[in-house]
């Protein structure tokens, strides 16, 4: 539907003068200007207090670009410290797991030392039972030396007192062995086997079923029997017991290859009340000595490889040690059980020295005195003296 067209209202024209354009611009300036002048103050001094401010903030930025560069050189050499630092720290951290490396090794090497030092005291406190019995031992071993050397002490004189039979002997010794200032061990060893005492010749073996068995004087007394060292040690303290009451009497042994004979029993200043007697035929007297100035011992020597004889020496020279068993050269040597000469040390017989000695027939090997006894034992002498000496420095 076609709308109406509207026409144009025709506004009045308002009665009166117009005022004139100046006049209108004049009103309108001046406000304006107050307003710009009052804009352009405020601009002013906006830009006044903006040039202040940027004064200010360029010095503030000045100062941040010195403290910056302060603070950079101050980063680099924190870099600089961080770096010596981390570096002095990997160092203190390696050195560190090092440590822990040899703490670890230290504590397993303690731990085996623990151990072994736990082995070692167990293998010590067996080590001192040992010792303690090892002690006891040698200790037990000093007291049987020491009665060794006892015995051969107790058994140095013959023991007159210990039974009537060797009371008997003893009587009969001295009445008859003893003649003319001369001491006949022929005679001896006579009345040894055929007076009250009546010892005679069995070897250890037949008599008890020992080999190399030394008996006491007293056994020898009371069983009636006795080998080569039981007569040589018998013969022996008889000697040291006439010494002690004859000491200017000569010994006198008989040898073979005489002219005449040799009287062994009664002596011949008692040829009177008998016409008999005993004698080896063909046979002299040989003087090996006086009590007074000789020394007696029993001596041993090989016969051959398989065995040996003892026999009594009659020497010049006293043995004090074991050491002293060479100055046996020159001693005479009888047989105790028929009083025969055997022969001299040193030509008829040997003896081993102080050092290496190779046996052979008729080489001195064992030599009883009166209070030791001393054997070679193929490169030294040896006593039992010496083997107390050796117990007792075990022994401090």
């Amino acid at each position: 539907m076609d709308m109406p067209s509207a026409e144009p209202a025709v506004a009045p024209t308002p009665s009166g003068r117009a005022p004139a354009m100046g006049t209108i611009l004049a009103a309108v300036s001046l406000p304006l200007m107050l307003v710009l002048a009052l804009v352009c103050a405020y601009f002013f001094f906006q830009n006044a207090a903006l040039q202040s401010s940027v004064g200010s903030l360029n010095q503030s930025v000045a100062n941040l670009s010195q403290k910056n560069a302060e603070m950079s050189s101050q980063n680099s050499q924190l870099s600089q410290s961080l770096l010596a630092m981390q570096k002095s720290l990997s160092d203190a951290i390696a050195q560190i797991s090092a440590a822990e490396g040899r703490i670890a090794s230290l504590d397993l090497s303690l731990s085996q030392r623990d151990s072994a030092i736990a082995a070692l005291q167990t293998e010590l406190q067996a080590e001192k039972g040992k010792s303690g019995q090892l002690l006891q031992n040698y200790q037990s071993l000093q007291q049987g030396i020491n009665s060794s050397m006892a015995w051969f002490t107790s058994n140095a004189v013959f023991p007159v007192n210990h039974s009537w039979s060797s009371s008997i002997l003893v009587k009969r010794l001295g009445e008859d062995c003893f003649d003319l200032g001369k001491f006949n061990l022929a005679c001896v060893s006579y009345l040894m086997e055929n007076a009250a005492f009546a010892i005679h010749y069995r070897t250890d073996k037949e008599s008890n079923g020992k080999a190399d068995h030394l008996q006491s004087l007293k056994e020898t007394i009371d069983s009636g029997w006795g080998d080569c060292e039981d007569y040589s040690l018998l013969m022996k303290s008889m000697l040291n017991l006439f010494k002690q009451s004859n000491p200017s009497s000569t010994l006198v042994a008989w040898q073979s290859g005489g002219s005449s004979d040799f009287r062994v029993y009664p002596p011949e200043s008692k040829s009177a009340v008998t016409d008999q007697f005993w004698y080896y035929s063909n046979s002299r007297g040989v003087d090996i000595g006086t009590f007074g100035s000789s020394f007696f011992y029993v001596v041993c020597y090989d016969v051959d490889a398989r065995s040996g004889h003892c026999a009594v020496a009659v020497s010049q020279s006293e043995l004090l040690s074991s050491q002293d068993a060479p100055k046996l050269a020159g001693a005479q040597v009888f047989e105790p059980q028929n009083g025969r000469f055997i022969g001299t040390i040193g030509s008829d017989l040997g003896v081993c020295g102080n050092g290496q000695c190779y046996r052979s027939p008729g080489t001195i090997y064992m030599v009883i005195s009166d209070g030791d006894l001393y054997k070679h034992d193929g490169s030294q002498w040896a006593g039992y003296a010496d083997y107390a000496a050796s117990v007792g420095e075990l022994l401090k």
